[in-house]
């Protein structure tokens, strides 16, 4: 991560990304979003367009999505799990302005990008049991979120001493 920092030189932050396909096609991606709208295929234009610290998002994202990723499961939208993270990211960082008045601090910028790298824990390592969770999850629509202590329940019986502290 050394390559985006404060002194990098842009164009050679661009030419590195321009080696990794899928980080060059999520970059043009956000670029061209409907919340961009920047109509461009010129990598360099579409990275000057969304700026360093969404540039920056876009690689740790995808070097996390990358790294933790797992077999595909039937039921389960990687994408859809990048838009969340990258959304709350977003949100993140203007709560941060609208309270502070200034941009977040650099050590804590992706944080919104990284706060459910547990569902892509389970998809790398316990597909099995995240493929429970989304059938719970379509099983209960009702619910907009299902909590540790209700899914331990409904997966493995009753909470156990060592995770009562959590419910």
């Amino acid at each position: 991560m050394a390559l985006i920092d404060a002194d990098a030189d842009f164009d050679k932050i661009v030419t590195v990304i321009e080696k990794d396909p899928a980080i060059m096609a999520k970059v043009l991606q956000v670029a061209n979003s409907a919340f961009f709208k920047s109509g461009t295929a010129s990598l360099k234009r579409a990275a000057v367009f969304i700026g360093l610290m969404t540039l920056k998002d876009i690689v740790v994202g995808s070097a996390v999505f990358q790294t933790l990723s797992g077999p595909p499961l039937a039921d389960y939208d990687p994408e859809l799990s990048w838009k969340h993270a990258g959304l709350c990211n977003r949100l993140l960082s203007e709560m941060h302005e609208a309270v502070h008045d200034e941009k977040p601090p650099e050590d804590i910028a992706e944080i919104g990008l990284l706060h459910n790298v547990g569902e892509l824990l389970l998809l790398k390592y316990f597909p099995q049991a995240l493929n429970r969770i989304v059938a719970l999850r379509q099983q209960n629509p009702d619910r907009e979120l299902l909590s540790f202590c209700y899914l331990k329940k409904r997966l493995s019986g009753p909470i156990t001493p060592s995770s009562a502290h959590i419910c």
